[in-house]
């Protein structure tokens, strides 16, 4: 189980941060949701968290006369991402990357430079450094979870019509994938009612919730709130015992009766009695799975048949059940990383 990938570009749905994520963090009256589950810009285009304005000379590429260059704004931001990942949630940096360094290297100035010079693209040296410096002020909580991102990561490009792969492309801030498409198109977020696939379909902080296949945009309940199947919680709470509550980190009160919810997984937390415990971190070929603790694989390893294995490499078949290495996903068959390019 892993949280939607919350780096820097908003992919559309099906993307990067949805492919990173699990059952773990889906939100809603159930568990607790990660940021964005697959379009927000919020670290380059996307950093989950996130939310400034363009800067710069307003187009995709250089900032403006003075301004900061987009190399050096991607190299900024996924140094300053992956280390604030790193104080807000060490257990999510184990398993996605194994540690900080791998974390900079697999997000690093190639991957944000596709998405920041993507056709379209609304993003800016000095509008990318806006959002670095307006998601270093976010509280954990906030990072992790914070619908919708800061503005200054939620920049709007040129496209209106063409096909898209990043939020940052769209004149309307989302690109819309369907399920298991490889590009997708520029729509408006839904405002309350609209129908939705997912939470990355409604505007704001409101949720798609509801009976399967008349799921709608709604407003979510805050802390505290009246919760039940039809009436979620807000991102990263969870309905327990029928009102909303932050679920907690290691050694935190929590329920078995309560399904485990009450103990945050993206903290690398779970219920153990009456008590929030450390889930564990199995490394290669060792063992993982099970109940008590459930143990995850380290630096996106899979567990396959009880037993850590590594992920898929990109250029490798994907259909055998392995994930592919963050923040490659599975297209067509093979792992890689999502490109623009592939969007004409």
């Amino acid at each position: 189980m892993k949280r939607p990938f919350l780096f820097l570009l908003a992919l559309a749905p099906a993307a990067l941060f949805a492919a990173v994520a699990g059952g773990c963090a889906t939100g809603g009256a159930s568990g607790p949701s990660a940021s964005g589950d697959g379009g927000d810009d919020a670290s380059v285009d996307g950093v989950a968290p996130g939310d400034g304005g363009m800067g710069g000379d307003g187009k995709s590429g250089e900032g403006g006369a003075n301004g900061t260059s987009l190399a050096q704004a991607c190299t900024d931001n996924v140094s300053q991402y992956c280390q604030q990942l790193s104080m807000c949630s060490p257990f999510l940096v184990s398993i996605e990357y194994g540690d900080v360094v791998t974390c900079q290297t697999r997000l690093g100035p190639a991957y944000c430079n596709n998405i920041v010079t993507a056709k379209g693209s609304g993003w800016t040296g000095d509008g990318l450094e806006a959002c670095v410096r307006a998601r270093a002020k976010l509280s954990c909580t906030d990072f992790l979870y914070l619908r919708p991102a800061p503005a200054a990561c939620r920049p709007t490009g040129t496209l209106s019509t063409q096909s898209c792969l990043f939020d940052s492309q769209c004149g309307t801030g989302y690109c819309r994938t369907p399920g298991g498409g490889a590009c997708g198109n520029c729509v408006q977020r839904g405002t309350t009612g609209a129908p939705c696939t997912t939470t990355s379909d409604c505007d704001g902080n409101l949720v798609c919730s509801g009976p399967a296949g008349a799921t709608t945009c709604v407003a979510p309940q805050p802390l505290d709130g009246v919760c039940s199947a039809t009436s979620p919680c807000q991102s990263g709470m969870a309905c327990v015992s029928g009102k909303c509550a932050q679920p907690g980190n290691v050694g935190a009160t929590c329920s078995a009766d309560a399904g485990g919810v009450d103990c945050d997984y993206n903290l690398g937390a779970y219920c153990s009695g009456t008590a929030c415990a450390a889930v564990s971190v199995g490394t290669l070929n060792s063992s993982c799975g099970g109940t008590a603790p459930p143990v995850s694989c380290l630096g996106d390893g899979v567990c396959q048949g009880g037993i850590c294995v590594l992920p898929i490499a990109d250029g490798q078949p994907c259909d055998g059940g392995l994930g592919c290495t963050t923040p490659s996903t599975c297209s067509a068959g093979t792992c890689s990383t999502p490109s623009a390019a592939q969007c004409p």
